[in-house]
């Protein structure tokens, strides 16, 4: 059995032109449930953060760290690239479903 993830600290990046300086961890928040995770992708515009997890992807509100939805029924989730003038994302995973 997987051991539940307990704890995951969410980097919530303000990105605006000319912004210098180090990242910072603004949000620390407790989420449950089964799997590891990898990649943590941010939003900033929509002030989502999307996690991909062993089988799902979360999409998390940074601002309250509630569970938005998420994007179930893959193996080995990797990762969230968002085309914002496309208005499109696009998920990754390491095994066909």
């Amino acid at each position: 059995m997987r051991t539940l993830v307990s704890i995951l600290a969410i980097i919530a990046l303000t990105l605006s032109a000319g912004a210098q300086g180090p990242y910072r961890i603004t949000h620390t928040y407790t989420l449950g449930g089964e799997g590891g995770w990898d990649y943590v992708i941010p939003d900033p515009p929509l002030h989502r953060v999307f996690i991909a997890r062993e089988n799902r992807f979360m999409v998390i509100d940074e601002n309250n760290g509630k569970l938005l939805g998420e994007l179930c029924g893959f193996q080995r989730a990797h990762g969230v690239v968002l085309v914002e003038s496309a208005h499109h994302g696009f998920a990754t995973s390491g095994q066909r479903g």
